[in-house]
């Protein structure tokens, strides 16, 4: 119950400023009532399945969880999940509709599950050759002011990461930690496979990383802490 109130709580934070409302407004002689489009989120699920290892279950609650929420809030949802197969044309247009971008998704050995490496790879490139959600990586032959990774034309987008770790709460920001060294989540990321996903994501697509949502798992007991 816990685990479930603090998603709830986290989901409603990303919804804040974004939820589709109908405004009416009166005058003396006439009322105009005016309706806003409903948002657009799209949830994908990063998960694959290793058969009696990892089912999947968690992530598949929180993908849930938020599925419900949003259309609980009248938002569209888009869904992805990428080991049921997808369409690499269908994704880019998902991304271009998608107010708000969630990824649910396991750390398999400190990274994203390869099968979301490879989404972006197909995705991101067409987008690119498209020109549909980047011109390129940002930088000019003629102006050396224009810095990498500014080419992005998804500006205003907010996108969530809700990642599932083996790893305990205890084991980050702690300088004598082994592996992690103090690092937190959010660091793991930048510095492993995924910083070409992340961060083109947060910087190249010119989207907005709202939040870290970090789900901890040790002994069976889920610990869920937020990282901005």
């Amino acid at each position: 119950m816990k685990i479930k109130t603090i998603f709830l709580t986290l989901i409603t934070i990303l919804s804040i400023g974004t939820r589709a409302i109908a405004q009416t407004t009166t005058t003396t002689t006439t009322t105009t009532k005016e309706v806003i489009k409903p948002k657009t989120v799209l949830l994908i699920n990063a998960h694959l399945t290793y058969p009696g290892l990892s089912e999947g279950k968690l992530n598949k609650a929180f993908y849930d969880k938020a599925k419900e929420f949003f259309l609980s809030q009248s938002y569209k949802v888009l869904e992805t999940k990428i080991e049921d197969g997808y369409n690499v044309d269908e994704e880019v247009e998902k991304h271009l509709q998608a107010d708000i971008i969630i990824l649910q998704t396991p750390v398999n050995w400190i990274s994203t599950p390869w099968i979301y490496k490879k989404y972006i790879d197909e995705v991101f490139t067409s987008a690119m050759r498209s020109k549909k959600i980047l011109s390129g990586d940002g930088r000019s032959g003629t102006d050396p002011s224009k810095q990498y990774g500014t080419g992005g034309k998804m500006q205003g987008k907010k996108f969530m990461i809700a990642a599932s770790w083996n790893a305990a709460e205890k084991d980050f920001n702690d300088p004598t930690q082994y592996l992690f060294q103090g690092k937190k989540p959010a660091d793991v990321f930048l510095i492993s496979q995924p910083i070409i996903v992340f961060r083109a994501l947060k910087f190249l697509m010119a989207i907005t990383a709202l939040m870290f949502f970090i789900t901890l798992i040790l002994n069976k007991i889920w610990r869920i802490i937020q990282f901005i």
